[in-house]
């Protein structure tokens, strides 16, 4: 089974991205796919969406990014067939010190490569015009989910659609599934080159 890679973007703030990643890894888990969920945000609030403290991690993917630590030596299991990569606020220099190494562009990508075991990984990007969110694509990402449509969000939304060239019937599409089930459905009727 080919492992589908999605990345939860918007450069908008306070959209449920990690929200998003952090319940559906979490309803995949249950449904019995093994999942793997991957921080890229400094703030590292999808690491402590599953109860662990960012500050107290010896190895994050800052690590893995800037040191080359390969990404098993990382993760932190956090559930039945979920593992974590965790990120804290040593990520936030991160950008300023891949300018200046060999292959910046596709270092995660390489990282993600090569982990072997998970149905799916879902990146939790940052809610700022990074180049690590535009370059989410390039990570291996088969799929790339903006986060839903509401009020405050659709500037972002489509800031970030422009930035990856993300179809807007797909966004659109996702932003109307309301529960795991629907997302399931949806991926399986609509994304498949995903396993």
């Amino acid at each position: 089974m080919k492992t589908c890679v999605a990345a939860f973007a918007n450069q908008k703030g306070g959209v449920a991205k990690t929200t998003s990643v952090a319940n559906v890894g979490a309803c995949l888990a249950r449904l019995g796919r093994k999942v793997l969920v991957v921080d890229l945000d400094p703030q590292g609030n999808l690491t402590e969406s599953f109860g662990v403290n960012p500050d107290l991690q010896d190895k994050t993917i800052y690590d893995s990014l800037i040191e080359g630590v390969a990404l098993k030596n990382v993760l932190v299991g956090v559930g039945e067939r979920l593992d974590l990569v965790p990120a804290n606020t040593h990520l936030a220099g991160a950008e300023s010190e891949l300018f200046n190494l060999p292959e910046k562009n596709t270092r995660l990508k390489k990282l993600l490569g090569r982990v072997s075991g998970y149905d799916y990984i879902l990146i939790d990007c940052p809610p700022v015009p990074r180049p690590v969110n535009r370059k989410c694509p390039d990570v291996g990402a088969q799929d790339f989910y903006p986060c839903p449509n509401r009020i405050l969000c659709p500037q972002g939304s489509a800031e970030t659609a422009a930035d990856n060239r993300v179809c807007q019937g797909a966004r659109q599409q996702r932003a109307n599934k309301k529960d795991i089930r629907d997302f399931v459905r949806w991926k399986d009727k609509h994304l498949s080159r995903c396993p």
